[in-house]
């Protein structure tokens, strides 16, 4: 309503003077992923077995500003793919009464998933497709699910994962293509104000 009361020349000022100062709060304030309980309980048990992880997928996003938290239905995280790190996942899921009907070592592969969508879990576990997870890792944000300090992926990470998921060319594919327009922008946005 506030920009309608003002000139073109004065709301597009006003609005890229809005969109830097959201950037800037994001990034010191990243917003709490908001998620099902039963993928709340999930996290805790990662963090206490140590599983190294990064969240991905629209909770990521919603954490850069570029989606609403409430319009993300499931948690994706991406886990450290060496064998000790798919050992400690798996005893999660059997923690959890979840079954893994696959060798340890299938998850040491990249671009595996593992969709847990059984009693009140609702989430996909990656393991890299061509991202290194220490580099990611580096690159990460820090948020909380929860009172659970987590890791997100980063903004140039978001953004090779939304356009590999575009080239997949799935139902969800329209979504991903808003998620990557709004990530360039705010990306772009962000390299326009560093001096």
């Amino acid at each position: 309503r506030y920009f309608t009361s003002l000139r073109q020349d004065e709301a597009v000022e006003a609005f890229a003077c809005f969109a830097k100062s959201k950037s800037v709060i994001l990034s010191i304030l990243p917003p709490e992923i908001i998620t099902k309980s039963g993928n709340t309980e999930f996290v805790k048990r990662l963090n206490a077995k140590g599983v190294a992880f990064i969240v991905v997928g629209g909770a990521a996003v919603a954490v850069h500003g570029c989606r609403n938290m409430d319009a993300v239905d499931d948690l994706d995280i991406v886990i450290d793919s060496t064998i000790e790190n798919a050992e400690r996942f798996v005893a999660v899921l059997a923690e959890c009464h979840i079954d893994f009907p696959h060798p340890v070592a299938a998850l040491a592969k990249p671009g595996i998933q593992v969709p847990i969508k059984k009693w009140h879990y609702y989430l996909d576990v990656l393991t890299p497709r061509d991202i290194d997870f220490a580099d990611m890792l580096t690159k990460s944000i820090s948020s909380k699910i929860a009172d659970i300090a987590v890791r997100v992926a980063g903004r140039d990470d978001l953004i090779a994962m939304k356009r590999f998921a575009i080239a997949q060319n799935d139902a969800n594919r329209k979504k991903h293509q808003s998620d990557l327009s709004c990530l360039l922008a705010s990306f772009a946005s962000m390299a326009a104000s560093e001096p």
